[in-house]
C-alpha cells in the first residue's frame, strides 16, 4: 500500500493567523475538481447563457457514484445552471460530465491556467475507466485550494455579484455535510465541497461566522473512517474559538 499523506489546513481570515500542516502537497482530486470546474463556468458564462442554455442527458452519460441523474430518464433537459447546482449541492457525478462535454476538456484545461491553477489540473472525466488506467488524474494543490477558498471569502464582502461571490451560493447549498461536526453548523454557514474515492477523503470550504476560517482537510492512501473523525476533530476547533 502506497505511503498515506495528510493535510490540515485552517486560516483565520479575521486575524491571518493559521494551522498549516502539509501545505504544498498535491492530491488527487476526486470530486474537489468540481470547484475549479464551477469557478470556471461562472466565470465565463452570463446569468442568461447558465438559465436558458440546455444540455440532454443520454443512457451513454450515465455515470455512477453520487447523484440522481444518473436514475433519470434519457431524453431529460437541463440548464447549464441546474447542472452546475447538481454538481456541487450533491457532487453529481453525471451532471459534471455532461459540463465536461459541453464546454470540453481543453477548454477547461486553459481555463484553469487563466485562472492561475498550475498544480490544480484536468486530466480526465470521472469514471473513465480508459484514461484513468493510462495513469490520468485530475488533481489538486492544497496551496491553490486555499488561494480559491480565500478569494471566494474575500469576494463575499468587497466583490458582490462577481464569479468567486456566486460560487459561495452554491457551495452553501452543500448536501454533503457528514466530514465536518455537527455543531459547526450552528450559528455558522458553511460553504463547502467534499470529494471521496477509495482511500480518499477531502473536504474544502468556507465557515462564516464571527470568526470566519477557510479551511482544506485532504488525505489519500488512508483509512477514511480515521481520517474522516480527524476532520471533524478538527472543526471543532473553528467552533471553539469563535468569538
Amino acid at each position: 500500500m502506497k505511503e498515506e499523506k495528510c493535510s490540515l489546513v485552517i486560516n483565520n481570515m479575521l486575524t491571518g493567523q493559521s494551522q498549516r500542516t502539509n501545505f504544498e502537497e498535491i492530491y488527487r482530486a476526486a470530486s474537489i475538481i468540481k470547484l475549479p470546474l464551477l469557478l470556471v463556468i461562472l466565470r465565463k458564462a452570463s446569468l442568461n447563457q447558465m438559465m436558458n442554455t440546455k444540455v440532454l442527458l443520454l443512457d451513454k452519460d450515465k455515470v455512477p457514484g453520487c447523484g440522481h441523474l444518473k436514475n433519470l430518464p434519457e431524453g431529460s433537459e437541463f440548464s447549464i445552471e441546474e447542472l452546475c447546482n447538481y454538481m456541487i449541492s450533491i457532487s453529481d457525478n453525471t451532471a459534471t460530465n455532461l459540463l465536461l462535454d459541453y464546454y470540453g476538456l481543453s477548454w477547461f484545461k486553459q481555463e484553469f491556467l487563466d485562472l492561475g491553477l498550475r498544480d490544480t489540473k484536468l486530466k480526465r472525466k470521472l469514471f473513465d475507466k480508459t484514461q484513468q488506467s493510462l495513469g490520468l488524474e485530475n488533481s489538486f494543490s492544497v496551496e491553490e485550494m486555499s488561494f480559491l477558498l480565500e478569494k471566494i471569502f474575500v469576494s463575499s464582502y468587497l466583490a458582490k455579484g462577481d464569479f468567486y461571490d456566486r460560487a459561495r451560493d452554491y457551495l452553501l447549498q452543500q448536501k454533503i455535510n457528514h466530514k465536518l461536526d455537527p455543531l459547526l453548523y450552528r450559528g455558522s454557514f458553511v460553504a463547502h465541497k467534499t470529494g471521496e474515492d477509495d482511500g480518499i477523503t477531502h473536504d474544502v470550504g468556507i465557515v462564516f461566522s464571527k470568526t470566519c476560517y477557510t479551511f482544506v482537510f485532504a488525505a489519500e492512501n488512508c483509512d477514511v473512517k480515521v481520517r474522516e473523525k480527524q476532520y471533524r476533530d478538527q472543526s471543532l476547533f473553528m467552533v471553539e474559538n469563535r468569538i
